[in-house]
């Protein structure tokens, strides 16, 4: 099993938290049917895009890392092409390194980050 990060972008206008728990629920079914084990998942929000696609100024925004065996990674994305509410999905395998620095960035302390930004 390989380690995967894959970031969501559901473009309704107006979800309620509610709804985005659904979704969240239908997405990490979706990665369990292909024998995938979701280890994160991170509501990052609405979020407006740069510039306008297909009629649509923002989106909500998911964040999941997941395992999954490397030959799976196709269907998983097609299933996602058949679920209408995904606007976007991006699906990108995570090394060793990522993996790493993800946790740093996770326990990492509040003032650390701000510390770190100036």
């Amino acid at each position: 099993m390989k380690t995967y990060d894959a970031l969501f972008i559901f473009a309704e206008q107006n979800l309620t938290d509610e709804a985005l728990g659904g979704i969240e629920q239908k997405v990490r079914a979706e990665i369990e049917k292909v024998g995938g084990k979701v280890g994160e998942t991170t509501a990052l929000g609405r979020r407006g895009f740069s510039r306008r696609l297909h009629k649509k100024e923002a989106g909500y925004y998911l964040h999941v890392i997941f395992e999954l065996n490397p030959n799976q990674v196709a269907a998983l994305r097609a299933r996602f092409r058949l679920m209408e509410i995904i606007f976007r999905v991006q699906v990108t395998a995570m090394s060793a390194e990522d993996q790493k620095l993800w946790s740093e960035l996770k326990n990492r302390k509040p003032t650390e980050e701000r510390m770190g930004d100036r």
